[in-house]
């Protein structure tokens, strides 16, 4: 399984690496009425550390042998722990390594082993991505819980479920390879987990047990010291209707027990159904699940977790209209919708919309982060990233389709969210800005009003050699902390790297730029067109883009060349890209010179 998932992955890659084309527009870009603008420098930056250079970065481990499918906790104490899964024995294994907020790794040298059994072991199996997939949990000391699928018996069981509780100090507290947490006949996979709030945690996994082709859903709850606790040692059947539950997800629901979400073939290709079990493993909900969205076309990637508050929320990719939308909703701690029936709407724009990456916002709604396709009129591919959040009414608080985070050249993908402590959100993705082959590591901070914190589309992480990919979050060290499988030193055969981004002190300097950027926006009408008249304060790269009123790109004008302090023209003939005259209407443009933007509106008339 890890080696089809990296194959699925390098193949995806190579079929999105693609010719460059040009960043999308802003969110704030839909609001401006006038056409001359004069914008400062922003006052908050980011700065990436331990160290400052992102082509860098910090090893976790570089031991002989693949890494894949990389996982990363809080610590408690502003660091963060991660696992991976790990070929350097010729099989899959599962490692651990802790990383302080100062950026020192704390544990053995290229890792902590936590399973080496035979056979592979693996901390997901998914097509769909990975953001809804929790193998790795706090204990609440420090240290964490890892669960996984494991192969040890494959040829006279097929796949069990395991888990390992390890301290602080990088010690494992269980049996050596771990307890098995169900080990039936058939295949048990797809694994996640919570915390039970007293040490220990609940598990959940996909089962085929009864039935040899299709999946149940089942659950186990294991004591801090790793004691199976509900049905005896048995596993717990939360749904076992005729045909397929698979992909489960899991969070806490702060009193012992946890909320679960799956994709349900019991109707059609794919529902999403939910249940609430509570310390004892007892349902509280309808016997088999709850429906959250039970519509056409299939749903499925869920991804669930704790709301502020109480009850949870969840966001999943949905079929109901054709394209693959984004749809969400709230469930109170009785299972009722506090959102619109079957779910709103996050994103139904044109194409396609894929892996919602979902945190809980502290008002009591969502934040919600996904690649988006509506702008790829390939091959080749260019996804971008987009973002939104949902009020505690489920409403839309930033833009109605979503506000853009990353629309730079090329493929953004396999975004990872987190967070902030006042309505914003954290983001980091996989990203191929730098052409073909190559893939990068970018993140952004976006406010509570969907603004970014950060330059335009995203600061560099990781601009090393080769490819950085599906990076893990978490909240640490003053900012976010991200950890990447990384084949900087042998293609395609990833070692484990992070790195952190924080916040810039707001007391810091400002930027080289030294001033602000000015453009005024002219018509030529005599020669149908419009004139940009740029004054630079100094010499910068530059790069300016033309826009449609719903941020969708037009014609780059400036595509990042260095340009001299002074006065500059750009001219824009009312063509787009393709040398296409383009429509009456209104259009939008977006200078970024340096670390400053400006933007302004065109009124073409024909």
């Amino acid at each position: 399984a890890p080696s089809t998932a990296r194959t699925a992955r390098t193949a995806c890659a190579a079929r999105t690496a693609c010719a460059a084309r040009t960043a999308r527009a802003a969110r704030t870009l839909a609001a401006l009425a006038l056409a001359a603008l004069t914008l400062a420098v922003p006052a908050s930056a980011a700065v990436a550390a331990w160290p400052e250079d992102p082509t860098i970065n910090v090893p976790v481990s570089t031991a002989p042998g693949a890494k894949a499918d990389v996982f990363a906790i809080s610590d408690g104490a502003g660091g963060a722990i991660i696992a991976w899964e790990d070929e350097r024995s010729g099989n899959s294994d599962i490692y651990a390594q802790r990383v302080a907020a100062d950026g020192s790794v704390l544990w053995q040298a290229d890792g902590v082993p936590i399973c080496t059994a035979a056979g592979d072991q693996a901390l997901y199996n998914s097509s769909t991505g990975t953001t809804g997939i929790t193998p790795l949990v706090p204990d609440g000391q420090g240290g964490a819980w890892i669960v996984w699928q494991d192969g040890r018996a494959f040829a006279t069981r097929l796949r069990d479920v395991f888990a390992q509780r390890i301290d602080a100090e990088g010690n494992v507290q269980l049996a050596s390879g771990g307890v098995a947490v169900t080990a039936g006949a058939g295949m048990e996979d797809g694994p996640s987990a919570c915390t039970d709030g007293q040490g220990g945690i609940i598990v959940v996994w996909q089962d085929k047990n009864a039935d040899p082709v299709f999946y149940d859903i089942h659950a186990q709850r294991l004591g801090a010291d790793g004691t199976l606790l509900w049905n005896g040692g048995a596993s717990v059947p939360v749904c076992t209707v005729d045909w397929d539950q698979d992909g489960p997800t899991i969070a806490a629901d702060g009193d012992g027990g946890a909320y679960l979400a799956w994709s349900d073939s019991r109707d059609d290709v794919g529902d999403i159904y939910a249940q609430r079990l509570d310390r004892d493993g007892n349902a509280l909900w309808a016997v088999d699940g709850r429906p959250v969205a039970v519509r056409p076309g299939g749903q499925d990637a869920t991804v669930i977790r704790p709301a502020a508050g109480g009850g949870a929320v969840l966001a999943w990719v949905d079929r109901r209209a054709a394209g693959p939308d984004i749809y969400a909703q709230k469930l109170a701690a009785d299972g009722t919708a506090a959102w619109t029936a079957a779910g709103v709407a996050v994103c139904d724009a044109p194409e396609s919309q894929y892996r919602p990456a979902l945190a809980p916002a502290p008002d009591g709604g969502a934040l919600v982060a996904w690649f988006d396709y509506r702008d790829a009129t390939g091959p080749p591919w260019d996804l971008n990233i987009y973002a939104q959040r949902l009020g505690p009414d489920g409403a839309a608080l930033w833009d109605p389709q979503g506000t853009l985070a990353c629309g730079a050249d090329d493929a953004q993908r396999d975004v990872a969210v987190a967070a902030d402590d006042v309505g914003g959100l954290y983001l980091a993705w996989e990203d191929n800005r730098g052409g073909t082959g190559q893939e990068d590591i970018y993140a952004q901070h976006l406010d509570q009003d969907g603004l970014a914190r950060w330059r335009v589309d995203g600061e560099p992480v990781s601009l090393a050699p080769g490819n950085q990919e599906s990076p893990a979050v978490v909240r640490g060290a003053g900012g976010l902390i991200m950890a990447w499988p990384d084949d900087r030193d042998v293609l395609y055969e990833a070692d484990v790297y992070c790195d952190r981004i924080a916040d810039a002190d707001p007391t810091a300097a400002p930027s080289p730029l030294g001033g602000a950027l000015e453009l005024a926006v002219r018509g030529l009408p005599q020669q149908g067109g419009h004139t940009l008249a740029l004054a630079l304060p100094a010499a910068v790269p530059v790069r300016a883009e033309v826009f449609d009123v719903r941020g969708r790109h037009v014609r780059t004008l400036a595509a990042g060349a260095t340009l001299a302090a002074g006065p500059h023209e750009l001219v824009w003939r009312h063509r787009d890209q393709r040398g296409r005259a383009v429509s009456s209407g209104v259009y939008l443009v977006r200078v970024q010179a340096g670390a400053a933007t400006a933007t302004g509106r065109v009124v073409v008339i024909r």
